[in-house]
């Protein structure tokens, strides 16, 4: 039928699909026939309104017009068949501020883009990039809830047929140079061909920076590399399947590209180098910029400038430096499993992008529906729906979980973080939208034997969860500050804030210590001595990455970690009397010659103030150094794995370990059937709340073989 015109020569469009779906409906339209013709509006040509609304394999695709040298970007969409024979490019980028809009005409009609996808739009037509260009905040018609479900589902598809993925990252700013120089070293220091083969690292390397052959921790080019890793592009979950499951990727940030394999290799060897890991961590900038007093900034480096928000914008010092080193693991982390040939489930995908962001809270979850290797097509296929209150899409989504044995069934519950958990969910049911800190749960380290097993529950009135378990323990006291080596993050010249964290960490262990209990008897409830249970405890009885009990050598590392909190502090001493002798105080006693030429020295100092400087971050990186020794990196490693968003604790029948955050004193410890993971729950008026997966020491092999199964009981989790 075709388009009925005013005199004006605008088109008599449907008011209903014009405001709520962006569509370009004339009369008669069939999905509203109640709206009278004389409520249609005349709508302009001029103004830019979707023809139709896409269905099948059909998707939209940009076509550039003019000449690269343009100033106005012209396109037009048009509508292909999504097979093997269609040639096209597809751009991942971060939707960024929508509230910046940027004009450009497509299909003859004036239309306002976000100012990321603008800046996209013309370096792609700039680099002389002719074939068809697929981006989803113009070829999917955000719009309409219909059609953008349709379109998520084929996503994956879409990214993995194109020839080449753009990932822009935004125009070049003034340190990336050094980023880039500083990725080519690594890359040509470490050989980053071998992180397409797939091999997921499983040892912690404590080689020293020296050994490594890398800048010392405050060079500048560190800095930029940080600032570059923490630009908003990297924590949306929707690179996960646009970068990497796609034939062919570059990340383009001004004129500059870098191969995917090199982005992938940085976090490969950030898992593999402690040393580089805590550079990295050191030097990770907070709400977009570092300190002004930064070492970096003391030796008159290039401050950035930068006009690109770190993704840490707004955040809590502690979600910042779970942030500071997770985005690129993560990937490399998400890369290797699905690489590897293995199941990759659903949970497995949402834990390791948990602080991953998406515009749409339903994109959370939506994003990786179609990477997990554990949900049926039908089911993916259903699940997809953006007119679905987000609390249904969750509880749909555990109880999916907890019947299918690769989700591990109860170590489900092992996922729940109650200090950024919705209270519209039942407390079992995790909430995977709200962020928080990246805390490691413990069912990767302690629920490999109990995977696959047949697992017992039921579902009750509003969603509640019944299982079966066993009450042995309560929270009796807690120690509710966990201070860690990064808590800090030091760049400033100050060797006081650089000494606090130590200081911090050493008080926090003292007082631990002596609340383990039985310690005057000197013997825990396993039958060990107390010292032999505490240090095992404050490293959850795992070595890094480990499946299997700390070795007994482990004790050696942890008396070197200790020492070296005591070292920290004497190296630091001795520096601030080196490089910041006291003046003298005012005195009425005659000057006698050797205070003359002592005062005389201090005065002469004055003049070489940038090298007093430099010995004091000289001396910054010896004290750091302390840290870097095997056995005390062995150590913190340990202890860094799963302590992070956890609070030591004691119980009342004399155990120790670890509780969530939000756990409380006289919270009950409890075992639920065939899981070996130990859980802390709440009595409530309609059951038991669940608070988060813990670590008792001695009780992580889940309930007994030869326990009384009738002391076993119903456990309903609201």
């Amino acid at each position: 039928m075709s388009d009925q015109f005013d005199l004006n020569g605008s088109s008599i469009i449907c008011p209903d699909c014009a405001s709520t779906k962006r569509l370009r409906v004339c009369y008669p339209c069939m999905s509203h026939p109640k709206i009278d013709q004389s409520s249609y509006l005349s709508y302009p040509e001029s103004d830019f309104l979707y023809a139709s609304v896409l269905s099948g394999d059909k998707i939209r695709l940009i076509e550039f017009h003019g000449s690269p040298d343009d100033d106005n970007i012209r396109c037009s969409l048009v509508v292909r068949r999504l097979d093997d024979s269609l040639v096209y490019n597809a751009l991942s980028y971060c939707w960024g501020d929508q509230n910046s809009k940027y004009a450009i005409t497509c299909n003859s009609s004036h239309l306002e883009v976000g100012h990321n996808l603008y800046m996209a739009m013309r370096r792609i037509r700039q680099d002389n990039r002719t074939e068809l260009l697929w981006a989803d905040a113009l070829c999917i018609n955000q719009a309409d809830n219909a059609e953008k479900a349709t379109q998520v589902k084929m996503m994956r598809n879409i990214y993995q047929r194109a020839k080449l993925v753009i990932a822009w990252l935004g125009e070049e700013e003034n340190m990336d140079h050094l980023a880039f120089q500083l990725m080519d070293l690594l890359n040509d220091r470490f050989q980053f061909r071998w992180v397409i083969e797939d091999q997921r690292v499983k040892k912690v390397c404590h080689f020293t920076r020296e050994e490594l052959g890398l800048p010392d921790r405050f060079h500048p080019s560190w800095k930029a590399l940080c600032g570059f890793l923490t630009r908003p592009f990297f924590f949306r979950v929707w690179i996960i399947q646009e970068i990497l499951v796609v034939k062919e990727c570059i990340f383009q940030f001004g004129e500059y590209r870098v191969d995917r394999k090199i982005i992938f290799g940085i976090g490969a060897c950030m898992e593999e180098f402690r040393t580089i890991d805590d550079i990295i961590s050191f030097n990770t900038p907070i709400n977009g910029s570092w300190a002004d007093d930064s070492p970096t900034a003391i030796t008159n480096s290039v401050r950035p400038a930068s006009s690109t928000p770190s993704a840490f914008h707004n955040l809590a010092l502690h979600d910042v430096l779970s942030l500071s080193v997770y985005s690129i693991k993560s990937l490399w982390h998400v890369r290797s499993m699905m690489s590897s040939g293995q199941p990759t489930t659903i949970i497995q995908l949402l834990s390791e992008t948990k602080m991953f962001k998406a515009t749409l809270p339903h994109d959370k979850i939506f994003a990786l529906i179609g990477l997990a290797s554990d949900l049926d097509p039908d089911f993916q296929d259903k699940f997809i729906d953006y007119d679905k209150p987000l609390v249904d899409i969750q509880i749909e989504l555990a109880k999916v979980c907890m019947a299918n044995q690769l989700s591990w069934g109860p170590a489900l519950f092992s996922y729940v973080d109650t200090q950024h958990h919705s209270n519209e969910l039942p407390s079992w049911v995790p909430d995977w939208t709200r962020g928080g800190p990246a805390q490691r749960t413990l069912s990767d380290g302690f629920c490999h034997q109990s995977a696959g097993r047949q697992v017992k529950w039921q579902l009750g009135s509003n969603n509640s969860m019944t299982v079966r378990g066993f009450l042995f323990d309560s929270v009796e006291s807690v120690v509710d500050e966990t201070p860690h080596m990064q808590a800090t993050s030091p760049r400033s010249q100050d060797l006081d804030l650089l000494v606090k964290p130590f200081r911090e960490l050493e008080a926090w262990k003292n007082i631990c210590f002596e609340l383990a209990p039985y310690a005057r008897a000197g013997c825990y409830l396993t039958g060990e001595n107390i010292l032999d249970a505490f240090w095992r405890t404050l490293i959850f009885n795992r070595e890094y990455e480990g499946l299997e009990d700390a070795a007994p050598d482990m004790y050696k590392a942890y008396l070197m970690w200790s020492f070296s909190f005591r070292i920290v502090n004497q190296t630091v001493q001795t520096a601030k009397l080196v490089l910041d002798p006291p003046m003298n105080e005012v005195s009425n006693e005659p000057m006698t010659f050797f205070r003359r030429l002592s005062n005389f020295a201090y005065s002469v100092s004055a003049f070489f103030k940038t090298q007093l400087r430099r010995a004091k971050l000289y001396l910054m990186e010896l004290t750091l150094s302390v840290l870097n020794t095997k056995g005390e990196s062995r150590f913190s490693s340990s202890f860094g794995r799963y302590s992070f968003g956890r609070k030591f604790c004691t119980t009342a029948k004399g155990g120790m370990g670890w509780i969530p955050l939000g756990a409380e004193r006289h919270d009950l410890i409890c075992l639920f059937e065939d899981c070996e993971l130990p859980f802390v729950i709440r009595k409530r008026t309609d059951g038991f709340g669940l608070i988060g997966d813990c670590y008792i020491h001695g009780a992580m092999r889940g309930i007994p073989d030869d326990l009384d199964q009738r002391i076993l009981q119903s456990i309903t989790l609201a």
